[in-house]
């Protein structure tokens, strides 16, 4: 004979389940005024995308809690319209925020990485380019560290940095041809070291890919593709592209 459950305990299972439920619809309301606040972004509405995402992220945090993943989300998505308005010293300082959060989520270095890709980009378009190299090394070193040298995500880290670098060398209007060829062979080193990842991580059109796409970079600038002292770094790609076909 099946024993009836108590009373007590039937209660708190319906208590239970209705917190839940309403956690879930609260998350749900933010994931709609975030999703709206997206597809303002992607049209270039940036002041009605902007309104929509503090909205969302004001939800996110009064409702579904402080150091909640909603409202990581919705602080991640405020600093990207931020910046995509040029408003760059409150996208770094959302970025901030985007740090305290993950500190307390106590999730792991690489829950950072995104932060960190996002602080590149707003420094290298502010031209801070010391401090976006300096984000995309973090990004390299917290990824070697967590998943190896074997990892197709540190591969792609050795090419963000490599990129950076490239495009550095070939934007600059002034840099002796010195500094632009050391530039770029630590860009092709990484370019090399990326696609090498790749190939260990059996990704053979990644290991192709990176390899292709630093060779259009360097040839597509005028400063690099004739540069003298960089001729001897383009052949070690040139070197590499010949195994791919």
């Amino acid at each position: 004979m099946r024993r009836a459950l108590p009373t007590a305990l039937i209660a708190g299972g319906v208590v239970v389940g209705v917190l839940l439920l309403r956690r879930r619809l609260r998350i749900h309301r933010v994931h709609t005024i975030l999703r709206s606040s997206h597809e303002l972004y992607q049209t270039k509405q940036y002041e009605e995308a902007l309104t929509a995402a503090k909205h969302a992220q004001t939800v996110a945090l009064t409702e579904v809690g402080e150091n909640s993943s909603a409202h990581l989300q919705t602080t991640m998505h405020l600093a990207a319209v931020h910046a995509a308005m040029r408003q760059n010293d409150l996208a770094l300082a959302t970025l901030d925020d985007c740090d305290a959060i993950i500190a307390a989520r106590a999730d792991g270095q690489l829950a950072s990485i995104p932060v960190l890709h996002a602080r590149a980009e707003v420094h290298e378009a502010s031209r801070q380019i010391a401090r976006a190299m300096h984000a995309l090394e973090s990004a390299r070193e917290i990824r070697y560290e967590s998943l190896g040298d074997n990892h197709l995500d540190f591969a792609f880290s050795c090419f963000n940095l490599a990129g950076l670098l490239v495009r550095e060398a070939s934007e600059a209007l002034i840099m002796y041809d010195s500094a632009r060829a050391q530039k770029l062979e630590r860009a092709i080193s990484l370019t090399l070291e990326a696609s090498s990842v790749a190939s260990k991580a059996h990704a053979p059109e990644e290991a192709e890919g990176f390899v292709l796409a630093m060779l259009e970079l360097v040839v597509s600038s005028d400063k690099l593709a004739d540069l003298k002292e960089a001729a001897p770094h383009i052949a070690k790609l040139r070197e590499r592209e010949k195994n791919f076909f």
